[in-house]
């Protein structure tokens, strides 16, 4: 089967699946990190040859890592719905061990896994905004001026986010398909979206990237390559 792993309330990834669905992907299972809470039965397997995992979600589905043959995973967090009443520094400490749990049994997904757990997030790299300037000029991409730490902005611009699917820049006539390309590369982010500051001159400025961003601006095109990269995996 495959995966769509996601928070009850992102609707960028209720599209995917819908999308998924549509274009016959099958197996495709929707598994929230708010239902997992609550599986019936967990069983992560770790040794020096291997790494497995079952779950028994409420429901009675189950979601096994030997069935499993890809995913598109935006879970961010780990919901802890049953320490609500406990103390603020349990409730922490609990968060921090649920983390390191799921960080484990998520990157032995098998499969493509966009995006795949790391040790700073669950779900792709977390990087300041700094972190991402220095790998966007090191793809290759414009760079906004920065003085004492601010970035100065580059006067009148428009918005633009360009998706990057496993190097695939989703759109026609991007004139910084090559950078994108690139930083999805180094930054190792199978699934990842760009902001730039786009000026009159039709200059591009780099303003921001994000391993969750808004799937629905790639649309079919989007779709289609998510769908390819599932099927055929990360090369």
């Amino acid at each position: 089967m495959w995966l769509v792993l996601c928070h009850t309330n992102d609707l960028n990834a209720l599209w995917a699946y819908q999308g998924l669905q549509a274009r016959g992907l099958v197996p495709l299972e929707l598994v929230s990190a708010e239902s997992l809470s609550f599986s019936l039965h967990w069983e992560h397997r770790i040794d020096t040859e291997s790494v497995s995992f079952r779950i028994t979600l409420a429901d009675g589905r189950q979601v096994s890592s030997e069935r499993i043959f890809g995913a598109l995973n935006r879970i961010q967090f780990v919901p802890l719905p049953h320490w609500r009443r406990a103390s603020v520094p349990d409730q922490e400490y609990v968060q921090q061990e649920m983390a390191a749990f799921y960080t484990s049994w998520l990157f032995a997904l098998p499969g493509p896994v966009l995006n795949p757990a790391t040790s700073s997030s669950l779900s792709g790299a977390w990087r300041t905004p700094t972190e991402w300037m220095k790998l966007a000029s090191q793809a290759g991409l414009g760079v906004p001026v920065c003085h004492n730490g601010q970035v100065l902005a580059p006067g009148l611009t428009r918005r633009e986010t360009v998706l990057v699917v496993h190097e695939q820049v989703i759109g026609d006539g991007i004139p910084v398909a090559h950078g994108c390309q690139r930083l999805g590369e180094i930054s190792r982010t199978p699934l990842l979206g760009i902001d730039f500051e786009v000026t009159p001159d039709g200059s591009w400025y780099f303003a921001g990237a994000s391993p969750t961003p808004d799937l629905t601006r790639g649309g079919a095109q989007f779709l289609d390559a998510l769908k390819s990269c599932l099927e055929k995996g990360l090369s």
